[in-house]
C-alpha cells in the first residue's frame, strides 16, 4: 500500500443521481442531489451537434469532482447513475 494523501475523516455524504431523458433529437441530463434537482444539461443530436448547454453550477460541480471538461464528465457518466457524494470538507450542494 502506498499512501499518497493524508487520511481525512468523511464529513458528510449526499445522495447523487443522474437521469438521462431522450426525446426527438435531444438528450436531457438532469442531476439530482438529495433528491432535489441540482441542474440540467441538454444535448442535441444530428449533423450539427450542439454542445452541452451547461449552467455555471454544473461547471463548478464537474471541476470539484475532478474532471477537466464537461465532455469528460458526461462521457464517464454516460447513462443514468445513482450513488453518493462523499465530502471531506464542509462543502455541500
Amino acid at each position: 500500500m502506498f499512501c499518497f494523501a493524508p487520511i481525512l475523516p468523511v464529513i458528510s455524504t449526499q445522495k447523487f443521481e443522474i437521469k438521462y431523458f431522450e426525446y426527438l433529437n435531444n438528450k436531457e441530463i438532469s442531476i439530482f442531489i438529495d433528491e432535489k434537482i441540482f441542474a440540467t444539461a441538454t444535448y442535441t443530436f444530428g449533423v450539427n451537434v450542439t454542445p452541452f448547454k451547461v449552467h455555471m453550477k454544473i461547471l463548478k460541480f464537474i471541476e470539484n469532482d475532478g474532471f477537466n471538461t464537461t465532455e469528460d464528465f458526461f462521457n464517464y457518466f454516460n447513462e443514468s447513475y445513482t450513488g453518493k457524494l462523499i465530502h471531506w470538507t464542509d462543502k455541500r450542494y
